[in-house]
């Protein structure tokens, strides 16, 4: 058998901004150095969309940059 090899990590997060209209968040991801793609998406109350895609490049030492 053949290990698991998957190209795409999708992780949904229920999001709120503050009062502002920010919203931050962290997480933790693989230390393999290897370049990512991270892709948000958002609504607001009224349904009106937006979407952002950045690069995320891990080197040594870990480092991300967006």
């Amino acid at each position: 058998a053949y290990p698991l090899r998957l190209a795409t990590l999708a992780w949904e997060p229920f999001l709120k901004s503050d009062k502002a209209g920010n919203v931050s968040f962290s997480f933790t991801n693989s230390d393999k150095l290897s370049t990512y793609y991270v892709q948000v998406f958002a609504h607001d109350a009224s349904m009106r969309n937006a979407t952002l895609r950045r690069e995320m490049v891990v080197t040594i030492p870990v480092k991300i940059s967006l």
